[in-house]
């Protein structure tokens, strides 16, 4: 391929992603280079110069477009948690599978949004809504810790201390006015 006919090829190459590009989004919003730049193009280090512009555009669009399907699915894992956190059965596995998207992609992508693991986010909300009960209810703690999804009301009560320095029983009384 001659130096010549490498400029034509780049300056089409460039004319079909600017054309692409420019029917999709916004050329001000982008910074999509104008049709009328490709014209400027007579040397092949302006060209390349011009497509690396044009293709770190699409980078920057892809990012972003990959960083809303990301907050999506946490969106989707976290609306599915809130609708089944009873479910002793759950699991990122099956979480995953349910939405159809691998462990690890799910695993990474609600850590990188929620800034908390699955599990660690599962566990603040089932201790939340345990919270909720023992407010607003009179009902036993192992019936409690059941109905949030918690099996073991010895691992239950290891958890609500951890989490909030006190036993459900003490958190009881604190919300209901009461001295121990």
């Amino acid at each position: 391929m001659t130096y010549h006919k490498a400029i034509v090829y780049l300056r089409l190459f460039s004319l079909n992603i600017t054309n692409e590009l420019l029917s999709h989004f916004n050329q001000e919003e982008f910074g999509i280079l104008p049709l009328h730049a490709l014209e400027n193009i007579v040397t092949l280090k302006v060209a390349i110069n011009h497509l690396r512009k044009q293709l770190l555009i699409i980078q920057d669009i892809l990012k972003d477009e990959n960083k809303h399907d990301k907050n999506e699915l946490s969106e989707k894992i976290c609306k599915y948690l809130q609708e089944n956190y009873n479910d002793i059965s759950l699991s990122l596995e099956s979480v995953s599978n349910i939405l159809h998207v691998s462990t690890s992609h799910a695993s990474r992508s609600f850590r990188h949004d929620t800034d908390l693991t699955f599990t660690r986010y599962l566990t603040k909300l089932r201790l939340k809504k345990a919270c909720e009960l023992i407010e607003n209810t009179d009902l036993p703690f192992a019936d409690i810790c059941n109905d949030v999804g918690i099996l073991s009301r010895n691992y239950f009560y290891t958890l609500f201390r951890k989490e909030y320095g006190m036993t459900p029983k003490q958190y009881r009384n604190l919300k209901n006015g009461a001295v121990e």
